[in-house]
C-alpha cells in the first residue's frame, strides 16, 4: 500500500509521508482488529488480539483489556499525528480535511470501537445495500 501511495504522491513522496501512510495503516488495522473480535472468533479467522483461550465476547475482552487496548490505540494515534504534523506544512490543499481526519475523526472512531459501536460499518453496509437495491430497481 505504501508503494502505491508513494507512486500517487509522485515528486512529493518522502520518508515522512511514508511514515504517515504506515501509521495510518497501523491505526486502521488495530481498530479493525478490535472491531472484528466477535466475528473473527465465530468464523475462526485470524485476529492478532484474540487470545488462545478464555474469549467470551468482544465486550468482555474490551473491558478486561481496556487499559492495554487504549494505550496501544493512543500510542499509535499519537505517532500518526506526529508524523502527519511533519508533512502538514507541505500540503497545498486539503489541510482542513486532513486535520479533521487525523485529529478528530480517527480518535473519535477509536473511541467508538472501544465502546463497541460499529456505526461506521453499519452506515457503509446500508449505503451499499441501498445502492444494490437501486441498481436492481433500475434507478
Amino acid at each position: 500500500l505504501i508503494g502505491a501511495l508513494r507512486e500517487i504522491a509522485g515528486d512529493h513522496a518522502s520518508d515522512d509521508l511514508d511514515n504517515v501512510f504506515r501509521q495510518l495503516g497501523t491505526v486502521v488495522y488495530l481498530m479493525d482488529a478490535i472491531d472484528d473480535l466477535d466475528e473473527d472468533f465465530k468464523e475462526g479467522t485470524y485476529n492478532p488480539l484474540l487470545p488462545d483461550k478464555g474469549f467470551v465476547n468482544s465486550a468482555d475482552f474490551r473491558l478486561k483489556n481496556v487499559y492495554s487496548l487504549t494505550s496501544m490505540l493512543n500510542e499509535e494515534i499519537g505517532s500518526l499525528q506526529g508524523s502527519y504534523s511533519k508533512v502538514r506544512p507541505q500540503l497545498r490543499a486539503g489541510q482542513g480535511i486532513c486535520d479533521n481526519i487525523v485529529f478528530l475523526g480517527i480518535p473519535d472512531s477509536a473511541k467508538k470501537v472501544m465502546m463497541g459501536s460499529s456505526s461506521a460499518k453499519t452506515s457503509v453496509t446500508n449505503v451499499l445495500s441501498n445502492r444494490k437495491q437501486r441498481m436492481s430497481e433500475g434507478t
